[in-house]
Parts: structure tokens; C-alpha cells; sequence
């Protein structure tokens, strides 16, 4: 008899301990979820829901449902908030109220949780307002923007609550931190709007881009390599990552023709832009000297302003150019050499001829002639007076600057004594220089 007793104790035990209350799912804000019990032998019942925060109490009938106790469907709101129609409205002050349920059966049992944040991944988003809608971008430029931030579970309460750490700007190495609240009271977003725009500073001779916005204003490189806009809320706020969101800024295609010149003293260099092919505006700037508009520049490297031995005298030529409100700039890189010389040689020696006998051979050379990489060189070659019987005469390069021709005879001129001989350098576009050498016949 005693046994039995023993027996009936520990199985009594038993179904105590499996006796159970529960939060299914815990109940977070907007989230619907119900209270469950289990182990127990009743098949009705009820639950008391106490609000600790508030003190608000609710009485709710357990019903069966495949063999488990379990209230209706619940739903966690503030006043603010809408309830769903198909579940019965728990109130809470904000997120963090604390829940407490209790029911007599099972012997009495409870379970108590706090309202967690609402569920839903962060989001950020920069978008332009185009025709009245705002659209998603990947690139900054000239017009209105909102960066927009969705993060459901930094809403708790029913006021506008703060974006922990606000938005964070960062181009390079500076950062602007900006302060954010709620853009509604339940809406879970955080919306920053500013005007970006993408102009000239003339001062400095490059483009700045410039963000404006209520309260503030930053500009900075418009050819930075990003634009990157990040959260900054710390893990005592939430556990989700932060997000960010990398932007260029976009320019305007700009290409130029040449990319580089080798321009030496004396001589013009013509610069063109050749995209795009209708711009608005266009103006150069070399090396901070000044502004000059149009789709050409023509740079002569006068001889008064340079010297040796300044040689090679590097110059940086910038074209910016603008069509509607979009900017593009592009860079010429000029390298201003020695004006090369073209003279009359003697074939055998290499040395330069003052004159030369009317049947004798020579040889024609252009040297110093820095920055081409052609393998060959054109002149031209004639006799003064009035059937000069010009020919184009090819120089091969014998090395790095230096052309010469093959053995070239007066005859083919048609010369005698006290003839001339003269020779003009046809430079490579686009550079335009008047070098010619003159060789009197004895």
C-alpha cells in the first residue's frame, strides 16, 4: 500500500511538470501570437493577461485545439497603431512593456515576457524625384534626393523616435553625421532630403558636387571615388547590421584630342574636344592661367616665356564642359620641349653644311625632336624661286629624337650655282611649327 502511494506521488509530479503556459510566438509589437497550455487535464479554461507597464488586465477564455489549451489570436499595439481585424488587441504603451500570463489550472502557472521590437530587415535607399515620383538611383548628379531608411524595429513608440547614431556621410576621409526622427509616428522610416548639385568652382578649377540640405550643407570632389551613406546604431539598440549604400557621382563623358603633346618652344598645339559633340559650355584652363572658352584651344609656347634649362616644362591643360546641367571635365597632360632643328648634312661626316657644291650629295636631319614616337618624319624639300619643284622627303629615326633622310642630290632640283635649296619640316598634328633650314649652292 505504501508503494502505491509512492507511486501516485511521482506520477502526480510528473504531470505538474509538464504542466506549461507559453507565449506562441513571443509577442512582439504588430506580431500576432497566442497563449498556449499544456499538460493539463481541462479542457476549457482561461488566462489572465496583466500589462505590468500599464496595469491593463484581460481576461481571455483557453479553448481546445488539437489537444492543446489556447487563447484566440492576440495581437500587440500601441494606441497609435491599427489592429487587425482578426485578432483581439493586447495594448501596450511601446515596445519593452513587460506581459504577464497566469491561469489557475495546472495549479497555477505563469509566464512572463517583454514586447519585442517589431519584426523586419533594414533597408537603405537613395532615390531622386523625378516627375512627381521618387525613383532609385545608383549614381548622384543634379536634382532633389531623399536617402530612405526602413528599419520597423527602431519603432517603439508613439511618438516620432530617434534614429540611434543618425545618417552618416563619409567621402574619403571626412564624415558628417546628420540626426533623424521617424517621419511618422508608426511608419518605421527615416527619410533625409537634400538638393545635390554638380557645378564648376572656378577658383579652384575643378567640380565640386554640392549637397543642401534644411539646417546644413557639405560639398566636396565631384570626381571623389564615393559617396557611401551608413547607420551608425550600436548593438544596445539592435543586433541588426548596419546598412550602407556606396554612390558615385556621375559626370558628364568628356574626351579630348590629344590625350598628351609634346609641344616645343616656338610652335602652336591645337587642343579639341571631341565629345560631346554639342556641349552648352566648354572652357579650358592650363596649368591655373586663366579661363578660355570654346571646343578649341590653340597653345603657342612662346619662346619669352621659357628658358633653359627649364626643359622638359610640364603643363596640365583642363577642359571642362557642360551639357544642360551635367558637368564633365578631361586633361591634356603637355610637356613643352626644345624647339627641334632641321639642317642640311653631309652624308659621310654628319656635319652641317653652311653650302654645297651643286653636284655634291647631303643628307637632311631634324634633331631634338623630343616626344615623337613616329618612325618616320616628313619635310619638304624645294629650290627658291620660281619653279621651287617641291618634293616630300621621308626622315627615318636613327634614335630617340634625332631623323635623317637617305642621300639626296641637287640634281633633283634641277639646281646650278647659286641656286638655294630650302627645307621645311612638316610636324606631326597637332602641332603646328614653321622649322625650315636653307642650304646656298657653290
Amino acid at each position: 500500500m505504501r508503494r502505491l502511494v509512492i507511486l501516485l506521488g511521482v506520477a502526480a509530479g510528473m504531470v505538474a511538470q509538464a504542466a506549461e503556459i507559453r507565449f506562441d510566438p513571443d509577442p512582439k509589437l504588430l506580431g500576432k501570437f497566442q497563449i498556449v497550455v499544456e499538460g493539463v487535464q481541462e479542457k476549457s479554461g482561461k488566462v489572465w493577461l496583466l500589462n505590468a507597464t500599464s496595469g491593463q488586465l484581460w481576461e481571455i477564455p483557453l479553448t481546445l485545439e488539437g489537444g492543446i489549451l489556447k487563447t484566440p489570436v492576440l495581437q500587440a499595439v500601441r494606441p497609435c497603431d491599427t489592429p487587425d481585424p482578426d485578432a483581439k488587441a493586447i495594448e501596450i504603451t511601446s515596445v519593452g512593456d513587460t506581459l504577464v500570463a497566469a491561469t489557475e489550472l495546472g495549479c497555477g502557472l505563469s509566464v512572463t515576457r517583454k514586447v519585442g521590437v517589431r519584426e523586419g530587415k533594414p533597408a537603405l535607399e537613395v532615390q531622386i524625384l523625378s516627375q512627381d515620383e521618387w525613383k532609385p538611383v545608383d549614381a548622384l548628379s543634379t536634382g532633389r534626393f531623399r536617402v530612405l531608411i526602413k528599419a520597423p524595429f527602431l519603432d517603439r513608440t508613439c511618438d516620432p523616435d530617434p534614429l540611434p547614431g543618425g545618417l552618416v556621410l563619409e567621402v574619403g576621409n571626412e564624415r558628417k553625421c546628420v540626426p533623424l526622427q521617424e517621419s511618422d509616428l508608426t511608419t518605421g522610416e527615416f527619410v533625409f532630403e537634400f538638393q545635390g548639385k554638380l557645378e564648376l568652382d572656378r577658383e579652384k578649377g575643378a567640380l565640386l558636387y554640392r549637397m543642401e540640405w534644411d539646417g546644413g550643407g557639405w560639398s566636396f570632389p565631384g570626381l571623389c571615388q564615393s559617396v557611401i551613406f551608413h547607420t551608425a546604431w550600436g548593438k544596445e539598440h539592435t543586433l541588426e547590421e548596419n546598412v550602407e549604400l556606396k554612390l558615385k557621382v556621375a559626370t558628364l563623358e568628356v574626351r579630348v584630342g590629344p590625350t598628351a603633346v609634346f609641344l616645343p618652344v616656338g610652335c602652336r598645339a591645337r587642343l579639341e574636344l571631341l565629345w560631346p559633340e554639342e556641349p552648352d559650355e566648354v572652357l579650358w584652363r592650363v596649368s591655373g592661367w586663366g579661363w578660355t572658352s570654346g571646343k578649341v584651344l590653340e597653345l603657342a609656347a612662346e619662346e619669352s616665356s621659357f628658358s633653359l634649362p627649364s626643359f622638359p616644362y610640364a603643363l596640365l591643360a583642363q577642359v571642362f564642359a557642360r551639357t544642360g546641367e551635367n558637368w564633365g571635365t578631361a586633361q591634356i597632360a603637355i610637356t613643352v620641349v626644345e624647339r627641334p632643328s632641321l639642317s642640311f648634312v653631309d652624308p659621310v661626316s654628319g656635319e652641317k653644311l653652311e653650302s654645297l657644291s651643286a653636284d655634291a650629295p647631303f643628307k637632311i636631319r631634324v634633331e631634338n625632336a623630343l616626344g615623337l614616337m613616329d618612325e618616320t618624319l616628313k619635310v619638304r624639300v624645294g629650290k627658291l624661286g620660281l619653279h621651287p619643284m617641291p618634293k616630300a622627303i621621308e626622315l627615318h629615326r636613327v634614335e630617340d629624337g634625332t631623323y635623317e633622310s637617305t642621300f639626296l642630290n641637287p640634281h633633283d632640283w634641277q639646281t646650278k650655282p647659286g641656286d638655294f635649296l630650302w627645307a621645311e619640316l612638316d610636324y606631326p598634328a597637332p602641332i603646328t611649327c614653321a622649322i625650315a633650314a636653307l642650304l646656298p649652292l657653290r
